[in-house]
């Protein structure tokens, strides 16, 4: 057998005090011989006295080695690094390991003196943690590599880089097991990178500086493709003077967002600040059957999207939203906003106090909005409010059924609309007030009035009329007494 250079390496790192203090005793003895065979006259006391200090330090070596020893060999047992390298007939230790299950890893990343960097090369890993150890270290997956990586009750505080670090063109599956916990620095996804998050167990990632990474990348940065698919419950916590808790600072390559399923909730708070979505535009979401919950604080707060340009959002999840700030847009952009948000189905429930703020919808460019089915219920109060549309802006808006219900407290208010005030309503339970001087009207232009449906489950009216024809469909919903519906003021039922 033959010793693997790592051993050297790790033996001149931390043997360096051992090696100086062997240096002196091999100073020490030499002048003590050079006296000694000099046989000068009056240098008696010196050579007892220069072999006393050598005793001494040699002395101290041996105990130095002795400490140092065990350290190593605690290395050696307990790293997946193989020191020995097998002669001829010999097999490895490492094919005796099954990686997979290997409890040792955790121990490594999780002591704080032994591993600050941890490079992940196999395609399978578990990091598992032990005793509530806080682990100061940063996983890191290199270029081009696809692995398996499992978070097993693990608590990691990350450095100057991420707790979790993809390198680029890298595809990783990220499972949770048990409770695991990210401070400092969260999970860097590069923009040519993918994660799937999958498993049954929780992750909290709090991030509370600024320019930091909650999941995907910091504001300064582009992000990848990143999927919630799992059955637990994933918490980000955001704070900073600029914040992004999921998602990132731009978007040039159209990644994806998608939140399939899962549990996941959201805390943003800075002056300028984003739930999910990117800073600077091209945000495009997709949530499916998962419970959202997102809570926003600052200055220009946005829920979902972006806060300028452009978004791509389309939803059948369920969301609870509240944001406060001066300029506050729930779902949808702040700035220069384009592109379009779908409702598919699921529910939204948005909740927002503001200066200027829109629910659903931009303060200012032409976002289109289209509810296809869903619950939503809007709540605002401020002073320049739209519930469902762009504020300053323009933008096309079509309900074609769902429950849509819309409730603001505010000097400059507008239910659903834009500065046209226009809005185009094909079906669903409209629970608002619109004012006298906006009237709604359906995909051919016709002017439509309010009508009250009482005692009814289900609202199902052909609209035809000369021109056209089309089904106007709305369902009840317990929150409310009734029915109301939108129709042609010539349509009678």
């Amino acid at each position: 057998m033959k010793i693997k250079p790592q051993l050297f390496s790790l033996l001149l790192q931390k043997y360096k005090t051992l090696v100086t203090v062997s240096l002196l005793h091999l100073i020490c003895l030499v002048l003590t011989l050079a006296i000694a065979v000099s046989a000068l006259d009056g240098y008696g006391s010196l050579i007892i006295f220069m072999l006393c200090f050598d005793l001494a330090l040699t002395i101290v070596a041996f105990l130095l080695f002795a400490r140092h020893l065990s350290d190593i060999t605690y290395t050696l047992q307990t790293t997946d690094t193989n020191p020995i390298d097998p002669g001829p007939g010999e097999a490895s230790i490492d094919e005796s390991i099954d990686r997979s299950n290997e409890e040792s890893l955790s121990e490594i990343i999780l002591s704080q003196e032994l591993y600050p960097d941890l490079l992940l090369s196999d395609h399978n890993i578990i990091i598992q943690g032990k005793d509530n150890i806080m682990a100061k270290v940063t996983l890191i997956i290199p270029d081009d590599h696809s692995c398996n990586l499992t978070l097993k009750n693990v608590n990691l505080h990350g450095n100057d880089n991420p707790a979790i670090l993809l390198g680029d063109n890298c595809s990783v599956i990220l499972n949770l097991i048990g409770n695991n916990l990210i401070l400092f620095d969260g999970i860097r996804v590069p923009e040519t990178s993918e994660l799937k998050i999958v498993g049954d167990g929780d992750l909290t990632i709090q991030v509370m500086l600024p320019n930091r990474v909650g999941i995907g990348a910091s504001i300064h940065q582009s992000y990848g493709n990143i999927t919630f698919a799992s059955s637990g419950h994933i918490k980000v916590i955001s704070q900073g003077k600029v914040s992004v808790a999921i998602g990132g600072g731009q978007n040039p390559a159209s990644s994806l967002i998608h939140a399939i399923s899962g549990d996941i909730s959201i805390e943003a708070i800075g002056l300028n600040t984003v739930g999910m979505g990117s800073l600077d535009g091209n945000a495009n979401i997709q949530l499916d059957d998962v419970n959202l919950t997102i809570e926003t604080q600052g200055s220009r707060a946005i829920g979902i999207g972006s806060l300028r340009g452009s978004v791509d959002i389309l939803s059948s999840g369920h969301i609870k939203l509240k944001s406060s700030g001066r300029d506050v847009v729930g779902i949808g952009s702040m700035d220069d906003g384009d592109g379009r948000i779908k409702i598919l189905d699921g529910s939204v429930s948005i909740s927002y106090n503001t200066h200027f703020g829109s629910g659903i919808g931009a303060l200012g460019g032409k976002v289109d909005i289209d509810i296809l089915m869903g619950d939503i219920e809007i709540i605002g109060k401020g002073s320049n409010l739209v519930g469902i549309g762009n504020l300053a802006g323009l933008g096309d808006i079509l309900i074609k059924n769902g429950t849509v219900s819309v409730q603001l407290y505010a000097s400059n208010a507008i239910p659903i609309g834009d500065i046209r005030r226009n809005v185009v309503i094909d079906g669903g339970n409209i629970q608002c007030d619109f004012p006298e001087d906006m009237i709604p009207v359906n995909s051919f232009g016709t002017p439509l009035i309010a009508r009250i449906i009482m005692d009814s489950n289900e609202f199902n009216q052909t609209v035809d009329t000369v021109s056209y024809s089309y089904e106007y469909q709305a369902s009840y919903n317990p929150r409310y007494p009734y029915i109301k519906v939108y129709l042609p003021e010539s349509i009678s039922f």
